[in-house]
């Protein structure tokens, strides 16, 4: 299977956010250097984070303490649905945390949230 699967969005993730934002999963951050990201294709990275399923995302730092995320190789359909649900929960966490950090950076206080259908997280703040 491609390891370039459509569901990997052009976004760059901040690199100390997306760091954060492991820490805060049941995933691993390895200081491997190079991904498999199809049959004999090996390709450097900067770290690869690792999940308890095996699952295994690249980390490519570009720019600006920005970072392209690499999916590895997968060699089934079920790997690939897993190796999607793991990269689709880390955009979420990762946007959700930068939204609430700068809605703290701009004052203001989250008073609440609330899980919506489709993945969505409903953010109240509020500014005193």
């Amino acid at each position: 299977m491609s390891s370039h699967l459509h569901y990997m969005s052009p976004i760059e993730f901040v690199f100390v956010d997306l760091v954060s934002t492991i820490f805060g999963m049941d995933a691993k951050l390895t200081d491997i250097s190079e991904l498999e990201v199809s049959k004999g294709r090996v390709m450097d990275v900067d770290a690869v984070i690792e999940d308890k399923l095996g699952n295994r995302l690249g980390i490519k730092k570009t720019v600006n303490g920005k970072a392209k995320i690499i999916p590895g190789c997968t060699n089934t359909t079920t790997q690939a649905k897993s190796q999607k649900g793991f990269y689709d929960t880390l955009r979420q966490k990762y946007s959700y945390g930068r939204v609430v950090k700068e809605l703290k950076n701009q004052g203001y206080v989250i008073t609440g949230e609330k899980k919506e259908p489709g993945a969505t997280i409903k953010i109240t703040a509020r500014k005193y």
